[in-house]
């Protein structure tokens, strides 16, 4: 299965390269030309840029105010949020550490999440810990610790980050993860919000409305049913907008709906690194005319 995800997409090699720091000795420029003429099979105008995943490339180059880092990091994004919205918004936090071999792991409930804060994908769900694989997950958690997710696609706000583990409360069920809402907004007002379903049951589909919950079709595949909107989705909007704290062009955050509750996920700056293949070229154009897009002299 992981080889026909990489013959699919030959892109993905040299991604898989990069993230293992073979291209270290490109610049960033030219690293992300070359990953960008792959994905794509065009050329980057980094000069005019008009997509949205064209102008998320110009980003990674031109605006990096070092402000940002910590809202990418897991760990240290807690405070900002606690500070914004309220601890009552956050998942329960278990531990927290640098070391694998340091957890605790007769002190935590049958049910937890093991994460890295310092990257993307670095996921480990225990649902029943006398089933749970403590070594394997180990050997996986170890891994990503001793990779920096920037040389990937070369994401800045990851550059700098402290490896570190956080452990949170399981929020889902034993049938299914929670319900996760992705709120993309540009320029400071919410353009729309993904709505992720079935994400563990291997194939998971995506659905994206308005604010008025008018479902809008942004993908090139579009699942042919509908999502019923959440009861509390206007208290989403209010929440999203107290957080959208930061001066970006393009920002994504994320909330989960735990039976009506709602708890902060993350911010995302580059969302799919800027390489979105399931976008139509439509929605591609359309994310970009909301970019409106200035240099940060801390580049």
């Amino acid at each position: 299965m992981g080889l026909k995800k990489y013959i699919k997409n030959p892109g993905m090699i040299f991604f898989f390269l990069g993230k293992h720091e073979c291209l270290n000795w490109l610049s960033d420029k030219a690293y992300i030309r070359l990953l960008f003429k792959v994905h794509f099979g065009y050329n980057l105008n980094l000069e005019n840029p008009k997509t949205y995943n064209e102008k998320l490339q110009w980003l990674k180059l031109h605006n990096r105010n070092p402000q940002y880092a910590k809202y990418a990091d897991k760990y240290e994004v807690r405070e900002s949020v606690k500070s914004l919205i309220g601890e009552e918004y956050l998942i329960p936090l278990l531990w927290e550490g640098e070391k694998f071999e340091d957890i605790p792991f007769d002190t935590l409930p049958n049910k937890f999440v093991i994460k890295c804060t310092h990257d993307s994908g670095s996921v480990a769900i225990c649902r029943n810990k006398e089933e749970f694989d403590i070594q394997k997950t180990g050997e996986f958690i170890n891994r990503h610790l001793k990779t920096n997710l920037f040389w990937a696609g070369r994401e800045w706000v990851y550059k700098d980050l402290k490896p570190r583990i956080i452990i949170e409360k399981y929020m889902g069920t034993d049938e299914s993860y929670p319900e996760d809402y992705k709120f993309y907004v540009f320029g400071g007002k919410i353009d729309c919000v993904m709505v992720c379903k079935d994400r563990d049951k291997g194939y998971p589909k995506f659905y994206f409305y308005d604010q008025n919950w008018n479902r809008l079709h942004y993908l090139k595949d579009e699942p042919l049913d509908e999502v019923r909107k959440p009861e509390n989705f206007d208290r989403m909007i209010e929440i999203v907008k107290k957080l959208n704290v930061l001066d970006y062009p393009a920002i994504r955050i994320d909330l989960y709906d735990v039976n009506g509750q709602i708890y902060f996920g993350e911010y995302t700056f580059f969302n799919q690194g800027g390489f979105d293949l399931d976008i139509s070229r439509a929605t591609d154009e359309h994310w970009g005319e909301l970019m409106h897009l200035q240099k940060n002299e801390e580049a």
